[in-house]
């Protein structure tokens, strides 16, 4: 259980690393819902 919720855990800083190299989240000191999302998304202007 433990070592499927680290794996899990791991792949979520995983495509959170790669979502802020795309420029799509930013570091937000906002406390969004929980303490625990230091992420937000950035929104971008849809045509």
């Amino acid at each position: 259980m433990i070592e499927r919720l680290n794996a899990k855990a791991v792949t979520v800083r995983y495509h959170l690393r790669q979502l802020r190299q795309e420029g799509r989240i930013e570091p937000t000191t906002q406390q969004v819902r929980s303490p625990n999302v230091r992420y937000r998304l950035i929104k971008t202007k849809e045509k």
